[in-house]
């Protein structure tokens, strides 16, 4: 038999109950805050939360900055911002129908028609319109496309396009809060903030002899369903800075949305002509009912 002081217990007892209440206030979050959600729920989390749109045309301007400048990213404060790299700006039009459509018309800093991108049901078309300016598919990439669909689909081939395999869960810092890490760890992830439910955060390592770290940052959030009907559940990111290494390397900010955007706003006639495609043959997109039969 085994015979156990009561004070000795007790003093034990009170200093588990004090470390266990300073690490929860070290966290900032209680027992129930602290829960890690699995991979299919933090999809379902980030569904729910999408705009109340059926349909938007969005409009972005887009900024390249050359890494080997000091940036905000990753100079000393107070030091100046890098300068923009003349000549190689662009604009994008981005026409989403949930569901069915997306088509990304890339343009000059002067309007000039660089690339068409349309995706017409499970249909992908692309075209360069341009030999002046050549792109690389990440440049192109409309990174806003699952924050409107807002389908686990969406979310899950985001992820796979940048070469993450959202597989698992964590609870991580993220500067003064926490945030939860879906992916491969920190790194190679999406971070998404626990509170909001909203993406804050993608890092990408690419391979190659020189491997480098990009992260994209998704700030100033902002409503954009007609009529502000998510007035207070701002879903969009209005600004997407991208660093490599930790230096700014490109800032993409939506200018303009115009939420539930009509049929006649989708010029599908001139798509298809600028893409060599039948101009006879239906979109599949407008061909749709709301019950998604023709």
């Amino acid at each position: 038999m085994r015979l156990v002081k009561p004070y000795a217990s007790r003093r034990r007892a009170w200093a588990l109950a004090v470390a266990a209440t300073l690490a929860l206030i070290g966290w900032g979050a209680t027992p129930a805050a602290a829960y890690v959600p699995p991979v299919d729920d933090l999809w379902a989390r980030l569904v729910a939360g999408a705009p109340l749109l059926k349909s938007a045309i969005v409009d972005t301007e887009t900024v390249v900055f050359d890494p080997a400048q000091p940036g905000p990213a990753g100079s000393a404060q107070g030091a100046p911002a890098p300068k923009p790299l003349a000549g190689r700006d662009f604009r994008q039009r981005i026409y989403w129908q949930r569901g069915a459509l997306l088509a990304v018309e890339t343009l000059s800093g002067d309007g000039t028609p660089l690339h068409l991108m349309l995706r017409d049901g499970y249909r992908t078309y692309e075209k360069a319109l341009s030999t002046a300016r050549t792109f690389a598919p990440a440049d192109l990439h409309p990174v806003l496309y699952p924050f409107l669909e807002a389908s686990a689909a969406a979310w899950r081939d985001e992820l796979v396009f940048w070469g993450i395999q959202p597989l698992a869960v964590a609870l991580e810092l993220y500067g003064s809060a926490t945030a939860y890490v879906l992916g491969e760890g920190a790194g190679q992830a999406l971070w998404i903030d626990r509170n909001e439910d909203r993406p804050v955060r993608l890092e990408v390592r690419a391979a190659g002899p020189a491997p480098l770290q990009l992260a994209v940052q998704f700030s100033e959030y902002m409503p954009v369903a007609a009529k502000n009907q998510d007035a207070a559940n701002p879903r969009l990111p209005k600004v997407m800075t991208y660093e490599i290494g930790g230096r700014l390397f490109r800032r993409t900010t939506i200018t303009d949305v115009q939420a539930d955007a009509p049929v006649r706003s989708f010029p599908l006639v001139r798509w298809r002509q600028e893409l060599g495609l039948s101009a006879a043959a239906a979109a599949y997109a407008f061909t749709r009912t709301e019950g998604g039969k023709p």
